[in-house]
């Protein structure tokens, strides 16, 4: 078996695996406890497997515990919901991030481009036109 299978069963089992250091963290259930000999058998290939990943060596937060690290490939929906309890303050701080953005300074516009900032103004009731911009 390989090591890309041994994983791949663990987590269909509902276990997970997980890079800690220079150990492999598990947390299988009873039906993936059957594989725990093949998982010492081929204990560095499945290191390297999940090195691979990119995902176990991500930093979690204390009191969060990764179940499963299997990213979509992209390019990948997001979709954002907001509800806004301050329109008069939400629209003043998107005009100046809509200005930031403008000026090229995507930092300081909360990385929202033009369009999306003059969308989100429009959803409060701010309706507004930017001119042609430089290029």
């Amino acid at each position: 078996m390989t090591a890309v299978e041994v994983i791949r069963q663990i987590e269909d089992l509902g276990g997970s695996l997980a890079i800690d250091g220079d150990r492999i963290r598990c947390a299988l259930t009873d039906e993936a406890q059957v594989l725990v000999p093949e998982l010492r058998r081929i204990r560095d290939e499945v290191y390297r497997a999940l090195q691979d990943r990119g995902g176990p060596e991500v930093h979690m937060p204390a009191g969060v515990r990764l179940l499963r690290w299997d990213l979509k490939p992209p390019p990948v929906e997001i979709n954002t919901i907001s509800v806004v309890l301050d329109p008069q303050r939400f629209a003043e701080t998107t005009l100046r991030q809509l200005e930031a953005s403008i000026q090229r300074k995507p930092w300081a516009a909360g990385n929202w481009s033009v369009r999306d900032l003059v969308e989100r103004l429009e959803q409060v009731g701010v309706q507004v036109n930017v001119e042609e911009m430089e290029k």
